[in-house]
């Protein structure tokens, strides 16, 4: 990301891109997944596209976890806290969420695949529509 701003690259335009990478790779990795035969124990494809969906979510530390410290240096730490708290509850919503869900239709599809996409995909827009690396 560093090296794209002193090349001359508009800064949002950078965290955008950054984000949408590791918003996109993971959720097309994760739709994958869902589609690959696991009849076959030992298929690497999964192994492989999980390995791919968290390699290319780290783009997110030049994009979501860079934009705190680009709005308010002084508030940076106190933002990035608070939005990793909302995160957490999130999470652990999500897993009760996937857990009654696996329970009652025996689809990882319905239970993880398809709603973590949808959640990839919201995330994404939310951030290209709403995010600007002006200082407050």
């Amino acid at each position: 990301a560093d090296e794209l701003c002193s090349k001359g690259w508009d800064l949002t335009g950078v965290r955008r891109i950054s984000q949408s990478i590791a918003f996109v790779v993971p959720a097309v990795c994760l739709g994958l997944l869902g589609t690959v035969d696991l009849g076959d124990n030992s298929s690497a494809a999964p192994i492989v596209l999980l390995v791919l969906a968290v390699g290319f979510s780290s783009f997110s530390y030049a994009g979501l976890y860079s934009s705190h410290i680009d709005l308010n240096a002084k508030y940076a730490g106190l933002v990035n806290g608070m939005s990793t708290s909302v995160g957490a509850v999130a999470g652990t919503l999500a897993n009760v969420y996937c857990g009654n869900t696996l329970a009652s239709t025996s689809s990882w599809g319905q239970a993880l695949f398809i709603p973590s996409i949808v959640c990839y995909v919201l995330g994404l827009l939310a951030y290209i529509m709403l995010y600007d690396a002006a200082p407050l």
